[in-house]
């Protein structure tokens, strides 16, 4: 968004369809091209991803791309190091949020395109983490990109600030009335230690009248939290 107001071209691709909610949180400033219509199965995983790869590498020659930033899961990261292979005036940069599973519970179809992804990182000049331990995890688990920097998630203070009638309203409609209110605000998945939240509450509960514990979001694990 800041980019774009500084006069830099902007495209915004992703691998697959997004919500409508994406399109709400770019403020409709760019246009976000798909590059799969829809998630691969497991029998045309290879095949889809080697399109995904083909359709970059054409837009990444198209748009004369000289930065292409990718985050978000290592099957993305490994596309764009494919798309951009040969391709010696486009900069890969690898971006990392939280960590990076290394326990080989995520199945094959996530294991692979890691632990490739780690083989294959010391051919990018930049990470770029949201945290200090985002990075020093990344480290451990085999990333080795030449440099890397820290970018800590940042905030608009104008947009998201204290707001004394909201809280009174909410409050309010919530019947919550001198109780303490602890809440947590992410997608309903267990990678966002919603599970530690719900133990926690319920220890808290045993020994506190006082308190009241909310959850604000949805996603793929709400049945089973």
């Amino acid at each position: 968004y800041h980019l774009g107001r500084r006069g830099h071209e902007v495209s915004v691709l992703a691998l697959y369809p997004l919500d409508e909610d994406w399109n709400l949180l770019w403020k409709r400033e760019f246009e976000i091209r798909i590059l799969l219509p829809k998630p691969p199965g497991v029998l045309s995983a290879g095949i889809e991803l080697m399109k995904a790869t083909s359709a970059l590498n054409s837009l990444v020659k198209k748009k004369d791309v000289e930065i292409l930033y990718t985050f978000q899961g290592s099957i993305a990261r490994l596309v764009a190091w494919l798309a951009t292979r040969g391709m010696a005036d486009t900069r890969l940069i690898w971006g990392i949020r939280g960590t990076v599973r290394s326990d080989g519970r995520s199945g094959w179809g996530v294991s692979l395109p890691s632990h490739l992804c780690k083989w294959v990182s010391g051919s990018i000049p930049l990470m770029i983490a949201n945290s200090e331990s985002g990075y020093a995890n990344a480290k451990t688990s085999g990333y080795r990109c030449s440099k890397h920097l820290v970018i800590n998630n940042g905030f608009d203070t104008d947009e998201f600030k204290p707001d004394r009638a909201a809280r009174i309203r909410v409050r309010s409609e919530w019947k919550i009335k001198n109780e303490s209110l602890i809440g947590i605000v992410a997608r309903l998945s267990v990678v966002k230690a919603l599970p530690i939240f719900l133990e926690a509450a319920a220890l808290l509960r045993k020994k506190r009248a006082d308190l009241r514990f909310v959850i604000v979001g949805d996603g793929p694990d709400k049945r089973e939290l």
